[in-house]
């Protein structure tokens, strides 16, 4: 009763101030309507930090007071207390409000001709696209903003936008380069005395380090970033609360990174005690409760794991953001799948796959067809491919989007190069005009014996002139010199790049080959499932230890477990749905563990072009399929008795192409003949290498 009637009079005092000072304006115009609106404004930012405050009414009164402050002349006081507005929307996470309010300070940012709020409008640009995952606008919007900060020499405001750019390349995965961004930031914090960029600075560096799996180092920035917090309560203000969590939950996910599911359960219990949590951000509070119930379970203790999981889902779905649910899901689909639950299990892997389409977060998308998977083996070739494909589309998507940041790097780095040799040149040019008008005037009023005078300094003026010139051309030449050596470095990033996406595809290989062979064993008879018990436990010590050596092994582990015989099956079910009778023959002595991952993957996408080339043109009866490894060389052969064609034209599709690539890359050889008539024969072979046979 208490709370209500508290909540009523904090209600009717808001009213009645929101009356008296309309009032006074109507009454008292002549007064100073600038600190009126000022007071008001201030007096509504203190509410909007507070828990009990409404939040609709807030964000109201927030709207009412960012139009009103077009009403003040100060463009420095206007453009100022807009932004404070916009702070508080980012506190109370009005995403939509804030990306408009942002986009309008900066329109009167530029108006004004303010340099430094225009500066600070790119950098809250920046941050809105960064939520929405618009990664490149992002990018454009920190570099605009960075180039502005350096003019203003604001480190502050500097350091914020390294950190943003930092995160823009943390969600592509480019870990090193997010740390120098890092590095930076931390590098501009001790330029000045505020510790919420130093604060920011280093949570983002303890992240980053634990992505890149570097524990011992992320954990001594954790700790650099909770002092910083201890020791500086009254700067954070309202902001406290919600921090100390933040940062024991970004930690416990560190190690949750590294299966050390102890210290990360006790990382999120400490979150959990921060007075208020739930209250100050109930996203976060539903967030540690999953992690934890996950963390719990992970150490064995799966007695409530499921309920404990639940109760997190209803708080999430509570809120009515599907995103932030899709990890929990998850979670209870490999809960449920462990108590051989599929049916329910099946059901949590569907919604999360939906949601993560929904939200296009490819990897939880990739984790939840592991799990659809595993709960519907009837169709696991279908996921099998579905995977594949969105594989492919992942990485692919991910190479284009680093390349264009390399482009929005070097076209800044080239439009400063530009302006720097333009404002060389113009320097050069006024300088010259100096010594023209100086010259032209000194001709003018010196006579006789002064002209001779006057003359030899007119040429020591130019000899100067010379000189300063040969040096601002030495500048340039500096600059371009530079320039090479930046794409130099940009292309050996590259290659280094190049070689992390190959481990990328690396583990995802062999986690899905796990996944086939526990299909493969459910299907076969009981006393098979107990004879390879033991090799699959094996099989599942070694992927752990592939994952461990995989940056000196050229191997992909997504699917090394997986049955690519049933997966071969699947591709040929639609030539039997077509009424075309299709035999997959083995030579004796043929195993699939035998050929590398890496072969099998082409074979797949070789064999799906074949298929579908002879389902669309062959009008084939029948189709044999062979597979044999004679002298360590692996052999498919694919035969069909169809209609046959011109094979002089094969240069000329792009599907045989596209079979040749493949081969090349496993530096195998395809050969296809064919006549008219006679049905169409394609023969792939490749050399197996003897460390296969060793470790498989």
């Amino acid at each position: 009763v208490y709370l209500i009637l508290g909540w009523i009079r904090l209600k009717v005092m808001v009213k009645v101030i929101s009356f008296v000072l309309v009032f006074t304006i109507k009454i008292y115009p002549q007064t100073s309507n600038d600190q009126i609106i000022l007071k008001g404004l201030d007096y509504n930012l203190n509410l909007s930090y507070q828990v009990d405050t409404d939040y609709f009414e807030i964000i109201d009164s927030l709207k009412y007071y960012y139009y009103r402050l077009d009403d003040i002349q100060n463009d420095s006081v206007r453009l100022r207390n807009k932004f404070k507005i916009i702070n508080s929307l980012v506190f109370l996470n009005a995403d939509s409000l804030e990306k408009k309010f942002v986009i309008l300070v900066k329109k009167d940012a530029l108006s004004a001709g303010n340099r430094y709020n225009i500066a600070r409008a790119y950098n809250y640009l920046g941050d809105c696209y960064l939520k929405k995952f618009v990664l490149d606008s992002a990018l454009v919007s920190l570099k605009k903003s960075e180039k502005l900060f350096i003019k203003e020499k604001d480190s502050i405001y500097l350091s914020y936008t390294y950190g943003s750019i930092a995160n823009v390349y943390n969600y592509i995965n480019d870990y090193n380069k997010a740390l120098e961004y890092n590095f930076k930031a931390l590098k501009q914090t001790k330029l000045f005395n505020k510790k919420e960029p130093l604060y920011y600075a280093l949570s983002s560096i303890f992240k980053t380090l634990g992505k890149l799996k570097n524990i011992s180092k992320a954990y001594e920035y954790y700790n650099k970033a909770l002092n910083v917090l201890e020791q500086n309560k009254t700067e954070f203000k309202h902001n406290y609360t919600s921090f100390l969590a933040q940062t024991h939950n970004f930690m416990g996910s560190v190690y949750v990174q590294t299966e050390d599911y102890d210290k990360a359960q006790e990382l999120y219990q400490k979150a959990l005690a921060v007075p208020n949590i739930q209250q100050v951000f109930p996203s976060l509070y539903a967030a540690l409760l999953d992690n934890l119930a996950y963390a719990q379970y992970k150490t064995g203790n799966t007695t409530s794991a499921q309920e404990d999981l639940e109760y997190a889902l209803r708080l999430k779905d509570s809120l009515g953001k599907s995103a932030i649910a899709i990890q929990t899901r998850l979670r209870l689909a490999e809960v449920l799948y462990a108590q051989k639950d599929l049916a329910q299990s099946y059901q949590y892997a569907q919604e999360a796959f939906n949601d993560a389409q929904t939200h296009n977060i490819v990897e939880e998308q990739l984790e939840a067809l592991q799990w659809l998977a595993k709960t519907a083996p009837q169709k696991q070739h279908q996921y099998f491919q579905t995977y594949i494909n969105l594989k492919d589309s992942l990485i692919n998507a991910e190479r284009i989007q680093r390349n264009k940041f390399a482009r929005i790097e070097y076209e800044t780095q080239e439009l400063e190069k530009q302006n720097a040799m333009a404002q060389l040149n113009n320097e050069r040019l006024f300088r010259q005009n100096i010594i023209t008008y100086a010259t032209a005037t000194i001709l003018v009023l010196a006579l006789g014996l002064l002209y001779i005078n006057y003359r030899r300094k007119a040429q020591k003026k130019l000899a100067l002139s010379e000189q300063r010139e040969r040096q601002t051309q030495e500048e340039i030449m500096d600059m371009m010199l530079h320039q090479e050596q930046s794409l130099a470095q940009a292309k050996v990033e590259e290659q280094n790049r190049i070689s992390r996406d190959l481990h990328d595809e690396v583990s995802g290989q062999l986690s899905a080959l796990n996944l086939q062979m526990h299909v493969f064993n459910r299907k076969t008879l009981k006393e098979q499932y107990q004879e390879f018990g033991g090799f699959m436990s094996g099989l599942q010590k070694l992927q752990k230890r592939v994952r461990e050596i995989s940056h000196d092994l050229n191997q992909d582990k997504q699917f090394e477990a997986m049955d690519f015989g049933l997966a071969v099956k699947g591709l040929v079910e639609p030539l039997k749905q077509d009424h075309i009778k299709a035999e997959i023959q083995y030579d004796i002595g043929f195993e699939w563990h035998l050929v590398s991952t890496k072969i099998k993957l082409e074979i797949f996408k070789i064999l799906q072009e074949a298929l579908t080339n002879i389902l669309k043109y062959a009008k084939a009866n029948a189709v044999i399929i062979k597979f044999s490894i004679e002298n360590n060389q692996f052999k498919i052969c694919i035969a069909d008795d169809g209609v046959g064609f011109d094979t002089s034209a094969i240069s000329k599709g792009i599907g045989f192409k596209n079979m040749r690539e493949r081969s090349k890359r496993v530096k195998g050889s395809i050969d296809i003949s064919s006549q008219t008539g006679q049905g169409t024969e394609i023969i792939f072979k490749a050399k197996l290498p003897k460390v296969e046979r060793q470790l498989f």
